[in-house]
Order: structure tokens, then C-alpha cells, then sequence
């Protein structure tokens, strides 16, 4: 399994860092896990997730 940060995630799925925190923020995505810092971290089902609703 593959562990995203929110701007690797959004440079993966080639989208910005705003749109991805705005898609955290409307429910669309969620973490599946935070780092001791609280930061969220994402799985490939979230990529996946994120291209899709981009399509």
C-alpha cells in the first residue's frame, strides 16, 4: 500500500492542493490514517477516488 500526503496526492492525480482539500472538506475524500504531526494520509482507493471524481 501506497501512503499520499495530501500534495502528493494532489500531484499524482494531477489536480491542485486546494481541490483536494476542498474535496476533504465536502466528505468526497477521506484519510485512511494521520502521522503523529496530524497530517492525513492516503491510500491508492483514494487516488483512484480523486481521478474519478475528476473525470
Amino acid at each position: 500500500m501506497s501512503a499520499y500526503t495530501v500534495s502528493r496526492l494532489a500531484l499524482d492525480a494531477g489536480v491542485s492542493v486546494h481541490i483536494v482539500r476542498d474535496y476533504l472538506l465536502r466528505g468526497l475524500l477521506r484519510p485512511v490514517a494521520c502521522t503523529p504531526g496530524g497530517y492525513g494520509l492516503f491510500d491508492d482507493a483514494a487516488l483512484q477516488r480523486l481521478c474519478f471524481v475528476r473525470a
